[in-house]
């Protein structure tokens, strides 16, 4: 299942070697303590991320970008932010986030299961906030909190 992720018009796959300048690159960051906690990541697992980025998948027929312009209300506004987790020296999971969206992560949601399906085909798993794609080594999870102003896209080796 590839979905051709672009992370600032840099290429990252699963299972991907670690590599130092491909991160620095796409502005990723060595992530902190707290962040890991936060996430609920193994403290020893190596972390990155990358805020305020722009994410494109399937060829472009999915593309997330952040909002912060100031002349816009809060409400028109979001943020973005990537993460990649490397186990063992490998890409093992990328972890995708629309924050503070109250209508863009709804509209990123609905923009990138339209393209899932046409890529990948019908869901897995499909409820009100969360929609399932899986084969036998990946699945991508895709997720909107209860008040819409969140959404993750998870990409992850099983």
């Amino acid at each position: 299942m590839n979905i051709e992720l672009e992370i600032n018009r840099v290429k990252f796959r699963l299972g991907d070697p670690l590599e130092g300048e491909q991160l620095k690159v796409a502005r990723f960051k060595k992530a902190g303590i707290v962040t890991k906690i936060t996430n609920q990541t193994p403290l020893l697992g190596k972390q990155f991320i990358a805020r305020n980025c722009t994410v494109t998948c399937f060829r472009n027929e999915f593309v997330l970008y952040p909002c912060r312009y100031d002349y816009l209300d809060e409400d028109r506004r979001w943020k973005t932010s990537a993460f990649l987790f490397y186990k063992n020296e490998r890409l093992h999971r990328i972890v995708i986030q629309v924050t503070d969206g109250h209508y863009a992560a709804l509209n990123f949601v609905q923009s990138f299961q339209e393209a899932c399906e046409n890529n990948i085909g019908d869901p897995a798993r499909a409820e009100r906030r969360l929609i399932k794609w899986e084969d036998d080594s990946n699945f991508i999870k895709c997720r909107l909190d209860r008040e819409h102003y969140n959404a993750s896209l998870d990409v992850m080796s099983k």
